[in-house]
């Protein structure tokens, strides 16, 4: 059985390698984009100050807009440290740091960061709707099935982020995430002609009772509901290596996650939140953070190929 966690040592080397070339430019940067995130919010400040000393005095109100004035001549002022290769700290980090990485676990893939998958394409997995849909950071490959690498069964994945807009008695907006982390599908090397959900057994939203699927592993049953219209078949393709790598991924990781095959896709859900976004205010780069989510994605690949060599091994 092959591991869902990635070799520490090889990834921390080209963790390392990576930290040590792009370190200077990625600092630079970040610094450039705190002093203009920091800008905004000490904008904001002296507005709301100056707002609320006009309500007191007229004079003080004015001080302070023409505070805001000599800021904003201040903040304009451009910058000895302009990156000359051009992009923005989030570009340069993840094109320079993260598909580096992603071709470590995937080496036959692309990455978009700043394309995604489209809610069309999200809600064919029949997730719950939702009013607020966004994605980005897509990441297409291939995983290969057999030995032979003769067959290979396409991924796609992306961070999406879906929400529920809400407005108060005063009409005041906000809003409720639904789910926030990573999300693909999968084409299967051939149709089940059936579909099977499983869930982690506290997302089960989407059960029908009659259709639930006793399993012969108890630890399983504990962390994960199935869902079937052919219990026969299901049984088949969820066999104790299969469910046993399910629950590897989600020990190690600590991250709930759910799949829906129907027919000849698979879908995926990893309730990750924010995957490859670098913080500003924080350090550059994050070992751990990496770590676990490049984890995961290994995970992916690994229950992926094992699910793919079961349905070309089964009966359906």
């Amino acid at each position: 059985m092959e591991s869902n966690s990635i070799n520490e040592t090889s990834f921390t080397s080209l963790y390392t390698k990576l930290y040590n070339e792009n370190f200077n430019e990625l600092e630079s940067l970040r610094n450039k984009d705190k002093k203009r995130a920091l800008s905004v919010i000490i904008f904001v400040a002296i507005l709301f100050v100056s707002f609320f000393l006009m309500s007191f005095n007229v004079i003080l109100g004015i001080i302070g807009f023409i505070g805001i004035f000599v800021y904003i001549l201040y903040a304009s002022k451009p910058s000895k440290n302009i990156n000359k290769t051009g992009g923005t700290y989030k570009d340069v980090f993840k094109n320079k740091i993260i598909y580096p990485m992603i071709q470590h676990i995937l080496p036959d893939s692309e990455y978009y960061p700043l394309s995604g998958m489209s809610r069309a394409e999200y809600f064919k997995g029949e997730w719950e709707n939702c009013d607020v849909f966004d994605s980005e950071d897509k990441i297409v490959t291939k995983i290969k099935i057999d030995d032979n690498n003769e067959m290979k069964a396409s991924l796609v994945m992306s961070e999406v982020h879906t929400r529920n807009k809400h407005k108060d008695s005063e009409g005041r907006t906000s809003y409720t995430t639904l789910f926030y982390g990573i999300a693909g599908q999968v084409n299967l090397p051939k149709d089940i002609g059936c579909y099977i959900k499983v869930v982690d057994n506290k997302f089960n939203l989407f059960f029908k009772n009659h259709d639930k699927l006793e399993m012969d592993m108890a630890e399983f049953e504990k962390v994960f509901d199935v869902e079937t219209d052919n219990k026969i078949k299901a049984m088949q393709i969820l066999t104790a290596d299969i469910m046993t790598d399910l629950l590897d991924l989600v020990n190690s990781s600590k991250v709930k996650f759910e799949f829906y095959i129907k027919n000849d896709v698979m879908y995926i859900r990893f309730h990750t939140g924010e995957m490859f976004e670098p913080n500003i205010f924080g350090k550059t780069m994050q070992l751990n953070i990496l770590k676990r989510n490049f984890d995961i994605i290994n995970g992916v690949k690994i229950v992926t190929k094992h699910i793919c060599n079961v349905i070309m091994n089964t009966e359906v």
